[in-house]
């Protein structure tokens, strides 16, 4: 990670306690989006790098991170609203959006309501999977209350929790730099604190699931106007490189970029994944 400032966390009150990581900058605007099961503090290595040349921030959405439920339904409607509250108390306008996997559905949402805010969208790792695979996932998340239960019996400590999470979506996590293991680390501990800290990542995964059986998640792509990158790692463990390129293929005005030797982007090779999208803006 390059020696720049730490990012500035900033509480807000959207509804109840919502956690932003800020990470300065000046120049055209980028917001970072996680996928189910991380936070913002994901986004430490690339945002850092892209710190450089924008005004960058990024939140922690619903029931992930150090953004409580508090009351609130971890559902793609709420995080888009979330999302719109973010850029209006930065006044933010003309953003790029950069996400990975569920996040890149919250952008499309935004992206559609709002042609004239957002400018282009870079989505890691996009979901491209068959209809069927929602089938077990509903059926996972069919109990939020006792889904959290069996995840925190699997993740009984922030150090275990993390390194099992990145175990499980890193192909190489022996790249992951330790100032980047360190701030996952001081974020779960901030969630373990809740009541059911892992309800929020069910209730995402549950809201996800109809979408996935339904066949709308390409609806929700097809709804996008703007400029769009896509970046995956050949090496992915969650995603699957022939559907994401024949999901490029349906879009023809999209660019891929397919990063060899490399699982997870935003962990694996932050510096790499920079650049390209720096060189694509």
């Amino acid at each position: 990670m390059p020696p720049d400032r730490a990012p500035q966390s900033r509480a807000l009150d959207i509804d109840g306690p919502v956690h932003v990581l800020d990470f300065g900058g000046s120049g055209s605007p980028i917001v970072f989006l996680h996928g189910a099961t991380s936070c913002a503090a994901t986004w430490i290595g690339i945002a850092t790098h892209l710190a450089r040349e924008h005004r960058v921030v990024a939140p922690d959405l619903l029931g992930h991170g150090r953004t409580p439920l508090a009351g609130r339904k971890a559902t793609l409607q709420a995080d888009q609203r979330l999302l719109r509250a973010v850029l209006d108390i930065f006044g933010l306008g003309e953003v790029t959006i950069v996400s990975i996997t569920r996040g890149g559905l919250v952008a499309a949402l935004e992206a559609a309501a709002h042609p004239d805010r957002i400018d282009r969208l870079v989505l890691l790792e996009p979901i491209a999977i068959r209809r069927l695979a929602g089938v077990p996932l509903l059926a996972l998340t069919a109990s939020p209350r006792l889904g959290n239960a069996v995840v925190r019996r699997l993740a009984p400590r922030p150090e275990v929790a993390v390194r099992r999470w990145l175990g499980a979506t890193c192909a190489h996590p022996e790249k992951v730099a330790q100032e980047q293991v360190q701030a996952l680390v001081a974020s779960m501990t901030v969630q373990l604190g809740e009541p059911q800290p892992f309800r929020g990542w069910i209730e995402a995964f549950g809201d996800l699931a109809p979408l996935i059986l339904r066949g709308r998640i390409s609806q929700l792509y097809s709804s996008i106007v703007q400029p769009v990158l896509v970046i995956a790692g050949r090496d992915s463990t969650s995603a699957s490189i022939p559907a994401i390129e024949k999901l490029v293929r349906w879009h023809p005005t999209w660019q891929l970029e397919i990063l060899d030797g490399v699982g997870h982007p935003a962990l694996e090779a932050p510096e790499a994944t920079a650049n390209r999208i720096q060189a694509w803006l």
